[in-house]
């Protein structure tokens, strides 16, 4: 089934930076394992049912036309968009647009792999009328400008490069959208970033989705060298669903900084919901926020203790899981090094996203379960419910027994 977008394509990058590794070729044609980093980057969106391609090319264009032709040989069909003159990456979208009109469109950098689920982005800018870009979790982004979210996802600014940033969102190079959004844009030489980005600020239509699929951008010869393995991997590996989690109130009696594995209270309620997960081939994470390190009220190697013997009495029912994440950053701390605001303390979704890139999990089918409002998940493609404990819950329509949420595994 045809999603109704056309996908254009920025192909007509130089790779100024590449040369020495790939040869005389665009970018887009760079060898990744035997076959052009393009064909790749069609290929997923093949595979998700898009089909219907335009490619802006430029810079040695044939290589490109040469090769994919009208697209018959990958069962979709391609068109081209060639530039006369440099018009920037705004303006040569743009101009692919008014050469080539449809509805809905996917925009995608040639030189830059995401692996996320893409009609998910493109739902998104359709509900909200605006264009949405597919953001990345990234630690010391310095290489990247770092995208600021607001409430509902919207975008309110794309911050300049900086040494100081621990962690940050970065533009993933993927977008989507209504065209009717740009209708008042002319073509004229223009950057997608520095121009076009700002007039759909003061908009309020541009919007920003976290995902966390394998990611790189094969701009620098470090990078594309490691895609030579990365890439055929994220192809060949498919995606499982993933329960996730809380740890205090959900597997244990929540004892507010409990070090002491010897002490814990175990909840085994979920076991039944636990077992089911693991017979249908789910993947089972624990994501939890341990405030008590930063406060310095307990080392992380008690958090990893309790960890470790949370770990081994489940696995006594049976269940064993996956893996174990926290976040040990708070704003209110004590100790330097892990105090500050951080996008992987829940309800932030840092945490999630990290383990979906490790895991290959797909997030669309995935359930977060916590037993605070906190722990509901702030990603619009994530189902997450509560599971009432000790804490009053203000979102009471999130509130479900282990029994309703194991009818949806």
């Amino acid at each position: 089934m045809g999603t109704g977008a056309t996908v254009f394509v920025l192909a007509g990058g130089l790779g100024t930076r590449l040369a020495h590794a790939i040869g005389d070729v665009p970018k887009p044609m760079a060898d990744i394992a035997g076959h052009p980093f393009l064909e790749w980057q069609l290929k997923y969106f093949i595979k998700h049912n898009f089909r219907d391609f335009v490619l802006m090319v430029g810079h040695k264009k044939e290589a490109i036309m040469d090769f994919f032709h009208d697209g018959a040989s990958l069962g979709s069909r391609i068109r081209y968009s060639a530039e006369e003159e440099l018009l920037g990456t705004g303006g040569a979208f743009l101009q692919a647009l008014e050469r080539f009109p449809c509805e809905s469109f996917v925009l995608a950098n040639g030189d830059t792999y995401f692996a996320i689920p893409i009609r998910v982005l493109l739902n998104h800018a359709r509900e909200r009328v605006g264009v949405s870009v597919g953001l990345k979790l990234m630690d010391r982004p310095q290489r990247y400008g770092c995208v600021r979210l607001g409430a509902g996802h919207e975008i309110l600014a794309v911050e300049e490069k900086r040494l100081d940033v621990a962690e940050g969102y970065i533009n993933g190079g993927i977008y989507a959208g209504e065209t009717a959004v740009l209708r008042s844009f002319r073509v004229e030489k223009c950057s997608l970033e520095n121009d076009l980005f700002p007039r759909l600020m003061k908009k309020h239509a541009l919007l920003g989705i976290p995902f966390g699929g394998g990611f790189l951008d094969i701009g620098i010869p470090e990078d594309y060298y490691r895609g030579q393995s990365l890439i055929p991997s994220w192809c060949s590996q498919e995606e499982t669903p993933a329960l996730f989690l809380d740890r205090d109130g959900i597997l244990i009696e929540d004892r507010k900084y409990e070090a002491d594995p010897e002490r814990l209270v175990f909840k085994e309620e979920g076991v039944g919901l636990f077992r089911r997960c693991l017979r249908k081939g789910w993947k089972l994470i624990i994501v939890s926020n341990q405030a008590g390190v930063a406060k310095g009220i307990l080392p992380r190697s008690a958090v990893e203790d309790v960890n470790a013997r949370i770990r081994s009495h489940f696995a006594d029912w049976g269940v064993e899981f996956t893996d174990f994440y926290h976040c040990p950053f708070h704003a209110d701390g004590k100790l330097p090094e892990f105090t500050r605001e951080s996008l992987r303390r829940k309800p932030a979704p840092g945490m999630l996203l990290d383990a979906a890139e490790r895991w290959r999990i797909d997030m669309t089918r995935s359930i977060m379960i916590g037993d605070k409002d906190s722990d509901m998940i702030n990603l619009p493609y994530l189902r997450s419910f509560i599971i009432p404990g000790r804490y009053a819950i203000k979102n009471t329509s999130l509130i479900r027994s282990y029994s309703e949420i194991e009818s949806l595994v």
